[in-house]
């Protein structure tokens, strides 16, 4: 593994209450040929994994404190072959927290030793008045040589404050509601009328209050009940207005079902016929032949946009026709 200069790696960002891990994972491969042990090469692989846990403490941070904070880190050795050298097994680790975020570096190093020794042997005889004396002596040199080549990682995640929650805007229950009229006998509505009733949904014009987007999503997700109540006048039987009241509902609510600019078909309504029983006037009269269409739902607090043509009135479950 030749030498090479250090490594830095950016993990990512983390806010308040985030947690996770560092994990760094080390190949290593040595070829150094024959280092003096003998061998004809000294040659192997090994591989390391550190793992190193780390969370942001959640709720309000100081500005003096550490917003990492890291657990030990945890080397293991997964794998190791070859001879002549080894990965050390337990290398050099550390963790920098700090307010911009915090890091881990190791430094593993592969380990590889060379031994040498020599020998010198020799003897002498010596002869002093015919006393005859030897001697040998043994002189041995051994030298151990242990070096290694080193490498750093360092893995960093980057501390990002987390944006505080936004208030949620003040919600009140509104009562929206609106009416379709007929003519005499007359069961389909007319285009101009289903027009009304579509700018009125969608917060062109109407009766006020005017659906928002709140109000829209909550029907559209059947989160509310639309109440579609058919009306008719005076004039004749009670069986036959109350069919007749009913026909003129089902229209206003396929229309509101199968348009797509509108409540569509998840939208939870209500379908049903008042007849002549809620008619005030007697005889033949416009403002009884209607189809009132009408929810509560949940809506900001905001001022009331401009409308033209209509005047702020008094919410009421279902109103009649001006």
């Amino acid at each position: 593994m030749p030498f090479t200069p250090n490594q830095t790696l950016t993990v990512g960002d983390v806010t308040n209450g985030d947690h996770g891990y560092i994990n760094i994972l080390v190949k290593a491969w040595w070829d150094l040929g024959d280092p003096g042990l003998g061998l004809d090469r000294a040659q192997g692989s090994s591989q390391l994994e550190f793992v190193t846990p780390f969370r942001v403490p959640r709720g309000e941070l100081k500005e003096d404190d550490d917003k990492v904070k890291f657990s030990k880190t945890r080397p293991t050795l997964q794998f190791s072959s070859g001879f002549g050298a080894a990965l050390d097994k337990q290398p050099s680790t550390s963790e920098d927290p700090d307010d911009g975020g915090g890091s881990v570096t190791v430094a593993p190093s592969i380990t590889y030793q060379v031994q040498t020794a020599g020998q010198v042997q020799g003897g002498a005889n010596i002869n002093v008045l015919f006393v005859s004396a030897g001697a040998n002596y043994t002189y041995q040199i051994a030298a151990n040589t242990v070096e290694s080549l080193s490498r750093s990682y360092t893995a960093g995640v980057h501390y990002t404050p987390k944006e505080p929650p936004k208030p949620a805007p003040d919600k009140t229950m509104k009562l929206f509601h609106e009416t379709v009229e007929f003519g005499v006998d007359e069961r389909v509505p007319k285009p101009d009328q289903l027009a009304l009733l579509k700018g009125w949904w969608q917060g062109l014009f109407g009766t006020r209050p005017i659906p928002d987007e709140g109000a829209r999503q909550a029907v559209r997700a059947g989160q509310t009940e639309v109440s579609v109540v058919g009306h008719a006048s005076r004039t004749g039987s009670r069986q036959y207005n109350l069919v007749l009241a009913k026909d003129r509902a089902d229209h206003v609510a396929d229309f509101l079902k199968t348009d797509p600019d509108l409540m569509t078909s998840a939208a939870h309504l209500n379908v049903s016929s008042s007849g002549f029983d809620d008619a005030t006037t007697k005889g033949e009269a416009q403002s009884e032949r209607y189809v009132a269409v009408f929810f509560e739902a949940l809506t900001e607090v905001s001022p009331a946009p401009a409308v033209a043509g209509n005047e702020e009135g008094a919410e009421t479950a279902e109103p009649a026709n001006a």
